[in-house]
């Protein structure tokens, strides 16, 4: 959890079990090497974890502890994640 990639809204730490703090309807999670994504039913995505080449989308290199979702998605049918990319 050195990014916040767990989404529990802490960085850094030991992580036991994890849990994501998610709006219900997520269909779809994926895991890049610091960061997560998770697309939901309706076409958004949100997405946590390190952001040091902008792979949360969020126009920042923040990482971010907890789901946000990405403006400017709404249409997403499926989520691939890389190393460093999404």
């Amino acid at each position: 959890n050195t990014h916040g990639q767990v989404g529990n809204g802490a960085i850094g730490g030991t992580v036991g079990a994890p849990t994501v703090a998610l709006a219900s309807g997520a269909v779809e999670l994926a895991c890049g090497h610091y960061s997560s994504r998770a697309r939901f039913g309706d076409g958004r995505i949100a997405c946590w974890g390190q952001n040091q080449r902008g792979q949360l989308g969020t126009g920042g290199g923040a990482a971010g502890a907890t789901p946000s979702f990405v403006d400017g998605i709404g249409n997403a049918i499926h989520l691939v994640t890389g190393l460093y990319h999404a």
